[in-house]
């Protein structure tokens, strides 16, 4: 009985047990009490401090009793750290909003000193890293609003969370990987939701054919789940990725039943970006006459892309499609930048000598 009291408590009644991001059910749960609460100051303190009580009285025995440090389904944490996130922070709901999600960054990115927190043991190392991601986020809301005040609050601080997204991405893959590895399923799908689109990108991109490129993106991702005690961080996770996915896309490519047909109108991506093939691949600024696209053209541009040959289609849709740097190219092809440069330069004069062939074209387009 006690025990399901520990749990009951720590898991905030059960909404850490949800299947999806229990952190951010646990902070929207402890959102939804400040709101009920905050209009009266004196009981918004009263109820933080209990909240606060609670978490140190339970996290830790509930730690022990799951089995695992700091266990996701552990979510009183989450809880205090948002309301006392929300108890500093200006009232507007729109500093509430933007100070969620500076939050939840922090909770998920974990920069020092908040990785070296989870280190301590039982209650004290489960609480003080949500506690301290609510300072941060609580001192880089003040530091925005003073130094960029021609912006409106909610803008800087999506531009500064996706800024911070960007510069922790490498560290945050390593410790999401490793917490996948000891399994935590909503580590790995944080990671799929990161690299799925890049991953279907570059899979439909190779192979033309959306069906397909779908199908292989959830087995390239199925793949690295079933893996991931093999990989290795000499390399970094996305290169991983791209190895996986173009492994399976060559299989693909060699299988006797299937043959690549690039479709040059239909779009690139399902969401966000409306880019054809042939705005990816020709310069229409610097050839007038081709802002016509005709027919022909988009057949001999199918043609020329289906018969490079693999190394060189590839290094071309990865470095001239979808502008992946040569160091990046390198690392997922398992080669070093000059192979990529002498690969990609090779790539862009066959391309452009059997389209000049196929379309008598006067000069080069890519």
């Amino acid at each position: 009985m006690k025990d399901k009291i520990i749990k009951a408590i720590a898991t905030f009644f059960f909404v850490g047990y949800l299947p999806f991001m229990p952190g951010t059910w646990g902070s929207i749960a402890g959102a939804l009490i400040y709101c009920l609460v905050r209009h009266n100051c004196y009981l918004s303190w009263a109820v933080f401090l209990l909240l606060l009580l609670l978490g140190f009285l339970t996290a830790g025995k509930a730690e022990a009793i799951f089995g695992k440090k700091d266990d996701k389904r552990i979510v009183i944490d989450e809880v205090c750290g948002i309301f006392m996130l929300y108890l500093l922070l200006p009232g507007s709901y729109i500093s509430l909003i933007a100070g969620f999600i500076l939050f939840r960054c922090f909770d998920i990115l974990k920069p020092y000193p908040i990785n070296r927190l989870q280190s301590i043991r039982g209650s004290l190392g489960i609480m003080l890293d949500d506690i301290i991601a609510a300072a941060y986020t609580y001192f880089i809301v003040i530091l925005i609003c003073l130094w960029v005040p021609g912006k409106s609050f909610f803008a800087s601080i999506v531009e500064f969370s996706a800024l911070l997204c960007v510069l922790s991405s490498g560290k945050q893959d390593a410790e999401l990987v490793q917490k996948a590895k000891e399994g935590n399923k909503e580590a790995f799908d944080i990671l799929y939701q990161k690299y799925k689109k890049p991953i279907l990108n570059y899979i439909y991109r190779m192979i033309g054919n959306r069906a397909t490129a779908e199908e292989l993106t959830q087995e390239t991702f199925v793949k690295a789940y079933m893996n991931l005690q093999s990989y290795r961080e000499q390399n970094t996770f996305s290169a991983w990725l791209y190895r996986i996915a173009g492994n399976l896309v060559k299989n693909e490519l060699r299988s006797n039943v299937y043959r690549a047909a690039l479709s040059l109108d239909e779009p690139l991506t399902i969401d966000e970006e409306n880019l054809r093939l042939m705005d990816t691949v020709v310069d229409r600024s610097s050839e007038p006459d081709l802002i016509a696209s005709s027919h022909e053209l988009h057949e001999a541009i199918q043609k020329v892309l289906a018969s490079l040959s693999f190394e060189h289609k590839t290094v071309l849709v990865m470095c001239d499609v979808q502008g992946l740097s040569y160091e990046d190219a390198a690392q997922i092809l398992n080669t070093n930048v000059g192979t990529v440069a002498s690969r990609l330069s090779r790539a862009r004069e066959q391309f452009n000598q059997k389209l000049r062939v196929e379309y008598d074209l006067g000069r080069d387009v890519i």
